[in-house]
């Protein structure tokens, strides 16, 4: 339709303050301003979308990330549960692989979603520009990394969707699964532009943690679907409110 949309982006990897960030596995927090509609969390108009640099969920569905947290945070044994379940064991090792930069990775936002009331769909973002650079041994180094290539120039990335066209073999509640490509090739719908800028500068950071996604917010005829949506909607808001009280924040979304 040639419609425009301001964005926050925010990338941002699972590792601790103390660890190398290579290695980790990396997602993107998408937030498009100027969406009109009431969404199914909270109000305004914004709406997010949620990436990772992987094309599939560790967990099958939310009973299977319940009884892999509880193994891990009650019981203290993620090893066992991890051993027992060979499918989850081999995503969660191919998560730890090492990306060159982030606006040289591609992500996915994994789960299926509506696209109006006929049809689903899932999105990735792939980037124009795949130089891979040469990793250096910082425990910052794709932070650096993404500071100077943005001082140096603008990066680009397609937002594509893949329509579910098949409902034996492009399951709606299994995150592991991923939908065959050749069965339905992702189309490419927008382009996200990120232009030339310095991210350090003042309030950039302050302004990176204080935002908040939840792939909840967002209209009724893209609503997120599975098991495991659902959990996030309770999860991911129960998840900011923490963060925010942490950081002393108010709870309030970016205009």
């Amino acid at each position: 339709s040639g419609n425009r949309y301001d964005c926050a982006v925010r990338f941002s990897s699972d590792t601790g303050l103390t660890s190398p960030d290579l290695h980790s596995t990396m997602g993107v927090g998408l937030k498009l301003f100027g969406v009109e509609g009431p969404k199914l969390f909270g109000e305004g108009t914004n709406a997010d979308f949620i990436f990772q640099n992987i094309d599939r969920f560790f967990a099958r569905d939310a009973q299977q990330m319940c009884s892999f947290t509880t193994a891990g945070a009650i019981d203290g044994d993620y090893d066992a549960y991890i051993n027992k379940h060979p499918e989850l064991a081999g995503i969660l090792q191919a998560m730890q692989k090492e990306e060159a930069s982030c606006l040289s990775a591609s992500y996915w936002a994994i789960l299926p979603f509506c696209l109006g009331e006929s049809q689903v769909v899932k999105y990735r973002l792939v980037p124009d520009h795949t130089y891979k650079g040469a990793p250096f041994d910082d425990d910052n180094y794709l932070k650096l990394d993404l500071e100077k290539r943005l001082r140096n120039g603008n990066s680009t990335f397609r937002f594509e969707i893949q329509l579910r066209t098949n409902d034996k073999t492009m399951p709606i509640n299994d995150a592991q699964a991923v939908w065959s490509t050749e069965e339905s090739p992702y189309i490419c719908i927008a382009k996200l532009h990120l232009p030339q800028q310095d991210v350090t500068a003042i309030g950039q950071a302050e302004f990176g943690s204080s935002l908040s996604f939840n792939i909840w917010r967002t209209l009724e005829e893209h609503k997120p679907l599975g098991s495991i949506a659902e959990a996030r909607k309770t999860v991911y808001a129960a998840s900011s409110e923490a963060r925010d009280q942490a950081n002393g924040q108010q709870q309030q979304e970016p205009k």
